[in-house]
């Protein structure tokens, strides 16, 4: 067995391992994601409610929190399995690596750890 073989195979097993809990592991991401863009997001919130009522400032603060978040959530979730289920072993095991080590990047970046 040479050793592309071997490195094969390790992709392989890791990969089915994975794809059993591809749906938490894209959930882990988006939650990720808006943890490390939350900041920025809810600056961008600021500046553009800044100016209304108090009422109607809460009251589209809730809003977007609430059902925005979750429904970024819901449907950025069935698209990125659909993604993730699409790709071939060693893609599989390299997208996820970059994309949490990506974020991990952003994260310190911006002096989140």
């Amino acid at each position: 067995m040479d050793e592309m073989d071997f490195v094969t195979q390790i992709l392989t097993i890791t990969a089915d391992w994975t794809r059993e809990y591809l749906s938490t592991i894209v959930l882990a991401f988006i939650a990720t994601s808006l943890v490390v863009f939350g900041n920025s997001i809810n600056i961008m919130l600021k500046k553009h409610l800044g100016q209304l009522q108090f009422i109607l400032k809460t009251s589209l603060f809730i809003a977007f929190y609430a059902f925005g978040i979750a429904f970024l959530t819901a449907v950025l979730a069935p698209i990125g399995l659909k993604y993730l289920l699409s790709l071939e072993d060693a893609w599989l095991i390299a997208c996820i690596l970059i994309g949490f080590y990506g974020l991990g990047f952003i994260a310190q970046k911006k002096g989140l750890i």
